[in-house]
């Protein structure tokens, strides 16, 4: 019976473990990622059965590509002088980038790109203000990990 409980307790502290290390994963990447601007498509109103929140489709990714990419990969986007990224090209395999240049990663569903921050949730009562949201920020570090911070209008003031 002890040594069932032992296990418990250690499997326990594994997953707290685990789940403690991807917290600070994405911390380390808001705190210390680069600054990229992403333009969003139209974007889906609320959803009833979630609650406030929307979900997020970007204008710079191909709506089809080449089915010879895997489904999932790394992509390049190129940067202009206000950190605002178009799609640029997949990567094959790593390459050097120009100074303007930034990595993400991405899957596919088998018709279209997906990155993370598909979805951004408000709280409740507050939606109306995030319809003038014309670009998603992220904090995006060197591999291609990123983190969705919040979303901005058209001249990239914060939407809070």
């Amino acid at each position: 019976m002890s040594i069932r409980i032992g296990l418990i307790i250690l499997s326990l502290i594994a997953c707290l473990g685990l789940v403690n290390y991807s917290v600070v994963q994405r911390e380390e990447i808001i705190n210390t990622g680069r600054v990229v601007y992403l333009e969003l498509a139209p974007v889906d109103p609320r959803s009833l059965l979630q609650g406030d929140y929307m979900r997020l489709n970007y204008e710079t990714f191909p709506r089809s590509y080449d089915q010879a990419y895997s489904s999932h990969g790394i992509l390049v986007i190129t940067l202009d002088e206000q950190n605002i990224g178009t799609f640029s090209h997949f990567e094959y395999g790593e390459q050097p980038l120009a100074v303007n240049q930034q990595r993400l990663k991405y899957r596919s569903n088998g018709y279209d790109v997906q990155i993370a921050g598909e979805s951004f949730f408000f709280e409740e009562g507050t939606g109306e203000r995030f319809n003038a949201g014309k670009y998603a920020e992220f904090r995006v570090n060197a591999v291609g990990e990123m983190a969705l911070v919040g979303l901005r209008d058209k001249n990239l003031q914060p939407i809070k």
